[in-house]
């Protein structure tokens, strides 16, 4: 497009105004795109070759920004980081400051691919940087039905499909709403959530109530609300993160004596339906090092004995980086 060109299209619409002439850079640009920006013309002109650029610069209060979607959360700390990555999970991110293109950081995909958790954030072992640059993991809003409208929605899908799955012995992921205790703090992230293993109500299920309630109705069932159609279903045993392992992918049994507080009511091993994100998961259990030992020897048969012992510890158990991912996703 040449500048004669333009010129001539300007004056043209000069000549059509009420006042004759264009009075604002804003009013030039809006002509421009109406002028060049249509289908018509650019298909029109598609064998040619542009050789001169406009440049137009407009003042801060000129611009028009659009508002925000109701469905699009902001991102904080966005105009201090410099780099971005989209995690396989949906509607989680991570940023940082600088950016880098080395081998390592290239190949990083999200937790346990190519990036190691320390709590909310993920270092990338190998990075070529003087200083070991860390992502911040953070989540937000994108999705097209992503709303608090849709959540319940979503909610009932995943529900329907886990549900099912709630039977005695398996292992069960719930939302967490609230950190269990302080020494949570380390391992909270975006989509924290508790494992557990669920319970026999007496009838052969993991269902100790289900709560039939009108409209808006709900019931306090031992120190839980429940909604209609909610039910109470029964915990055996809960699991808490391992300390020592900063990716927040080990697990432990807890003991209730351990951490129990006098003070107060015991807490009652039951979960409300709705907080149910997975069920019927495998866990991998973590071998003890005398144990693991004597099955390298041959001591297969005495495996069930030895993991009885006193002295042993609590069981400790490895969720796969991918179901943790797939677990978060469905905690919002």
């Amino acid at each position: 497009m040449t500048k004669s060109k333009v010129t001539r299209d300007i004056t043209d619409h000069n000549e059509q105004t009420p006042s004759g002439r264009i009075t604002s850079p804003l009013e030039v640009a809006q002509h421009l795109r109406a002028e060049f920006c249509t289908q018509q013309w650019l298909s029109e002109h598609a064998d040619k070759k542009i050789n001169q650029v406009i440049v137009m610069y407009l003042d801060v209060d000129q611009i028009e920004r659009p508002a925000s979607p109701a469905d699009v959360s902001p991102v904080k700390g966005i105009q201090s980081s410099y780099s971005f990555l989209f995690l396989g999970t949906p509607g989680h991110y991570a940023m940082r400051a600088y950016s880098c293109w080395c081998p390592a950081c290239s190949r990083v995909r999200g937790r346990g691919h190519g990036a190691n958790s320390l709590g909310a954030s993920l270092v990338v072992p190998g990075c070529e940087r003087s200083k070991l640059t860390s992502w911040k993991e953070d989540q937000f809003t994108v999705r097209p039905f992503s709303g608090i409208k849709e959540r319940e929605k979503r909610m009932k899908e995943i529900l329907h499909k886990e549900l099912p799955k709630a039977t005695p012995g398996v292992w069960a992921c719930v939302q967490a709403r609230e950190l269990w205790s302080t020494r949570e703090e380390v391992h909270f992230r975006p989509g924290h959530h508790w494992l557990c293993e669920l319970g026999d109500a007496g009838d052969g299920t993991s269902c100790e109530k289900k709560f039939e309630l009108g409209p808006r109705k709900w019931e306090d069932y031992k120190g839980t609300r429940f909604y209609n159609g909610n039910q109470a279903l029964v915990i055996k045993r809960w699991l808490n993160r391992v300390d020592e392992d900063a990716s927040g992918l080990t697990f432990e049994e807890w003991d209730p004596a351990s951490e129990a507080d006098t003070s107060q009511e015991p807490v009652a091993m039951i979960i409300n339906s709705s907080e149910l994100r997975a069920a019927g998961f495998k866990l991998k259990e973590v071998l003890p090092p005398q144990l693991e030992s004597a099955a390298r020897g041959g001591m297969r048969t005495r495996g069930a004995g030895l993991r009885r012992l006193q002295g042993m510890g609590p069981q400790r158990f490895l969720l796969h980086v991918d179901a943790d991912t797939e677990f978060r996703s469905r905690c919002e």
